[in-house]
């Protein structure tokens, strides 16, 4: 898989007329993720957390009582799954992580990892929910994630 191709564009210094402009850098990347697969959320009670996400609509699709998660989704099929978390020292809803559909897991970690993303792991199985996984975080610090 090629490395991402950039092309750095400069604009406004040294104009004599209207305000400078900010770089920025466009990256070709090539990548094969299809969609959001998940969102989870960690909150501070769970039988609060599926009675509201039900006056929105959700049905459950999911329990996994190893991890103490329930998954969420509108009803139809491609929809985008909340797996809420119980913690209760919290005292709100707190995006734990994002997740991605990848068909390509291993050649997306690379082209990543090419762009200057480290992985806390990568293509890793997690027997409980039998789902391979890859973990980085952004800038400010959130967890996002790939999975098959």
């Amino acid at each position: 898989m090629p490395a991402p191709a950039c092309l750095g564009v400069a604009g406004g210094a040294g104009r004599s007329r209207g305000p400078a402009l900010r770089c920025f850098v466009v990256c070709e990347v090539f990548m094969v993720l299809t969609r959001v697969d998940h969102i989870d959320l960690k909150v501070p009670d769970l039988s609060v957390a599926l009675a509201f996400f039900a006056t929105l609509g959700f049905v459950e699709v999911n329990r996994t009582p190893a991890r103490g998660s329930v998954e969420v989704a509108l009803p139809g099929s491609e929809q985008v799954v909340f797996e809420l978390r119980e913690d209760a020292t919290l005292d709100a809803f707190v995006i734990d992580h994002l997740a991605f559909s990848s068909t390509d897991q291993a050649a997306d970690v690379q082209t990543l990892e090419a762009a200057g993303h480290a992985f806390s792991r990568a293509n890793t199985f997690i027997p409980v929910t039998g789902k391979t996984i890859s973990d980085f975080t952004d800038p400010y610090g959130m967890r996002w994630q790939l999975t098959d």
